[in-house]
């Protein structure tokens, strides 16, 4: 069974995007997008507003889907439909105990495969399909768009 989440590239004025320290999981430590499980009866979109406000403060607006993930990580046996949309961050961002928030170049270097997948998916990364399915291959994270 998958659980059911929703992420959200959040971009400020000069491009940048916004991005949250894992705190636990199967990414703890990484940095990713803001988000995280949709609860029972909740929306996608209501569950990515209510998680980017719980981890960095900030409200959402101009929100849009981008795409739909089966996304899974084989070290722990995470298994996830994750749904990524993209917006803008209202408000100043502060991480919540525990975490860290930071507004980073889009096209910067060092990132989770996964991430630069979903930046290229928002339009945000310019990002060779070849060389990326590469660098998600070396992980253990795989991740199937389901939208198209």
């Amino acid at each position: 069974m998958r659980r059911v989440g929703a992420i959200v590239a959040c971009v400020d004025a000069s491009g940048r995007v916004l991005l949250v320290r894992q705190r636990g999981g199967p990414f703890a430590g990484a940095w990713l997008l803001p988000g995280g499980g949709v609860e029972e009866g909740e929306s996608p979109e209501d569950a990515v507003r209510r998680e980017t406000r719980e981890e960095t403060g900030c409200e959402l607006a101009e929100l849009a889907h981008v795409a739909t993930y089966e996304v899974d990580e084989r070290t722990e046996d995470f298994r996830a439909l994750v749904h990524l949309f993209r917006g803008t961050a209202l408000g100043e961002a502060r991480a919540e105990d525990g975490s860290a928030v930071r507004w980073s170049a889009a096209g910067g270097s060092g990132y989770h495969a996964a991430l630069r997948r979903e930046l290229a998916d928002a339009g945000l990364r310019r990002e060779d399909d070849e060389r990326l399915a590469r660098a998600l291959a070396g992980t253990n994270v795989t991740m199937r768009r389901v939208d198209k």
